[in-house]
């Protein structure tokens, strides 16, 4: 009955999340994921009640299905993470280790009803020994290449994440990560070959993402949330670096300069893919170091005398439009001068003006926390991490090395 609860919820979510209102690519392919889930663990339902001997032109249609799993996690994954151009190119070939997997099991399903329940009661040996073990491997190989390939998609978009936005806490990756290790310990029973623990733990995670979808509204995003409704995650070769309404690259901001909220939600422009490509692709901007530098001074005294830095929901798009430069050129711009990503520079500057407020004898009757948030920090766990980061030690430390008593929290 295990394994067929496993089934039923997993049919349940896939209903839930197919029947959504507002329903994105992102929960197409989880709900798709879930009735193969469904379907994978009721073939082993059937094998491990010995109903299979009653259906034994059943035996072996499920031997691909591991192959399908990995392509799964690493579509939900690029979908949430705006990779869904790059998805519709390349999603056949994700699926030709299973499409090999059966063309290597044909002369298995073509094997007479007789030859099969022999084979199924262990009667005589399999004829195909070599092909079931090139099948193995592909399922071992595919498990190992998925999981390292999804960690990779996760670590690049957290990059990306700090070159967006000044804030992580609200964009919550927690959910992926622990989806992608859900589904590497079960390629780890994999490994092992203990049919049991692997659709126990299939079964397992069929719980988890019941219960994190209902404790976690980013698994239920609508479609206007999820980044692949927003622009794309390449641009063309000839788009040019500055938006058709925005100022010259060097112009002051006029009064009718605005903050855009249609910036996309996670995913930033090309430019922005990781910290290290980044020096490749500026390479072709054409931005020299005299033009860098100008930026860099409007850019930075912009943070100082309007100290935009404490809002704590700033954006790297802000600071394009506040200025009239493309984001790619305020990135390129903060990584080669202040050799920083956006997230390290505007938090380095939050720290340096909390220390500033701290050294103010009128805010010793505040507390760390009070203080943090009015210097841009949404949380004491942002507030603690990034000082840490910033001065190598905790704010308790820091306070100590000082002689500052501040008011107890």
């Amino acid at each position: 009955m295990f394994y067929f609860g496993g089934v039923c919820l997993s049919v349940f979510l896939g209903i839930l999340l197919f029947t959504k209102k507002n329903r994105a690519n992102a929960d197409t392919i989880l709900a798709g994921w879930l009735f193969f889930i469904a379907l994978h663990l009721f073939f082993y339902y059937l094998v491990f009640n010995d109903y299979i001997l009653q259906y034994p032109y059943l035996m072996g249609v499920s031997a691909p299905f591991p192959l399908i799993h990995g392509p799964f996690l690493y579509f939900y994954i690029a979908s949430l993470t705006g990779k869904t151009r790059l998805l519709k190119r390349t999603w056949p070939l994700h699926l030709l280790p299973s499409l090999l997997a059966c063309l290597l099991l044909i002369p298995l399903y073509r094997s007479s009803t007789d030859l099969k329940l022999q084979y199924m009661k262990q009667l005589i040996p399999f004829e195909i020994n070599w092909q079931i073990r090139i099948v193995e491997t592909l399922v071992k190989a595919s498990g190992i290449v998925y999981f390292i390939w999804s960690l990779i998609l996760l670590k690049r978009h957290r990059i990306n994440i700090q070159n967006q936005f000044s804030t992580t806490d609200l964009i919550n990756l927690r959910w992926l990560t622990y989806l992608t290790y859900c589904i590497g310990l079960i390629w780890v029973a994999v490994l092992i070959g203990f049919n049991p623990l692997i659709f126990g733990l299939g079964v397992a995670l069929v719980f988890f993402i019941g219960y994190y979808g209902l404790k976690q509204t980013q698994i239920f995003v609508t479609a206007s949330d999820n980044p692949e409704n927003n622009p794309p995650d390449t641009l063309p070769a000839n788009t040019p670096l500055l938006r058709p309404d925005a100022s010259p690259v060097f112009a002051p901001p006029t009064e009718n300069s605005s903050i855009s909220d249609n910036e996309p939600f996670l995913e930033p422009p090309s430019g922005l893919q990781n910290e290290y490509s980044d020096k490749i692709k500026y390479k072709k901007s054409g931005l020299s170091q005299t033009e860098a530098q100008s930026i860099h001074e409007r850019l930075h005294q912009l943070l100082l005398n309007e100290k935009i830095y404490k809002n704590p929901e700033l954006k790297l798009s802000d600071l394009s439009d506040l200025l009239g430069v493309s984001s790619n050129l305020v990135s390129q711009t903060i990584n080669t001068i202040e050799n920083k990503n956006f997230y390290d520079y505007i938090n380095t500057m939050r720290i340096d003006e909390f220390k500033r407020l701290l050294n103010l004898p009128e805010n010793r009757k505040y507390t760390l926390l009070s203080l943090s948030m009015e210097c841009g920090f949404n949380s004491k766990t942002s507030f603690n991490r990034n000082f840490k980061k910033v001065t190598g030690m905790s704010p308790s430390e820091y306070l100590t090395t000082q002689k500052i008593k501040m008011q107890e929290e």
